[in-house]
């Protein structure tokens, strides 16, 4: 390869383009573990067969809010596009036990929601 075409392949940053970033004060997070059938069409993440985010809002579906010892001092930060200056810190507010559940499909998945809020 040569010199000009290599210069035009390696990926850099812009400097006359600032990055931007409106990132939300709340961030969540959902692990799904222990069953065989995640809550989502088959190949397609995006297309979901429960309402994740909506059960979460709805306190009676969110069974158990505890905070463990060993997490409560937990955070989490993000950083765009490698820019130490748009850095942001999310620290943990609340842990819940999510019921998939629901009549049409039989989702045998636990879900354990995060709950981060900006600091």
């Amino acid at each position: 390869m040569d010199p000009s075409t290599l210069a035009g392949v390696v990926d850099r940053r812009n400097p006359e383009i600032a990055p931007t970033a409106k990132l939300p004060k709340v961030f969540k997070i959902a692990i799904l573990n222990g069953g065989l059938l995640l809550p989502f069409q088959k190949f397609n993440f995006a297309v979901p067969e429960v309402s994740l985010w909506g059960k979460y809002q709805d306190s009676a579906v969110a069974k158990d809010d505890f905070m463990p010892d060993d997490v409560s001092n937990m955070k989490i930060t993000l950083v765009v596009n490698g820019y130490d200056d748009m850095r942001y810190e999310y620290i943990l507010k609340r842990v819940s036990t999510i019921d998939l559940s629901n009549d049409d499909i039989d989702v045998d998945t636990d879900c354990t929601m995060l709950e981060f809020e900006a600091s």
